[in-house]
């Protein structure tokens, strides 16, 4: 079930990813998996939506590039992912 779970992730992950590359020269399938190329570690104080707000982000973007975080238990020296590529 948590395979399941995750591929289904992944897959309107990368819906979303297509709607914001929708007209670039790249297509993108249901094959292709999101990989993590900038991280942060997480410092005490800061909340999800804050660190959206710091890197310009939506909490749909972060949620997808973080996708096991649970943002009411953060802790500090966690690795954030902030900006996910489309691996082949």
């Amino acid at each position: 079930m948590l395979l399941l779970n995750l591929m289904e992730f992944q897959f309107r992950a990368l819906l979303r990813l297509v709607n914001l590359l929708r007209g670039a020269c790249e297509s993108v399938t249901a094959k292709d998996v999101l990989f993590c190329t900038s991280f942060i570690d997480h410092t005490a104080g800061e909340t999800c939506f804050s660190i959206t707000q710091k890197f310009n982000l939506t909490m749909d973007e972060f949620s997808d590039f973080n996708p096991n975080l649970n943002c009411d238990k953060l802790f500090v020296g966690e690795w954030l992912c902030l900006l996910a590529d489309i691996g082949h």
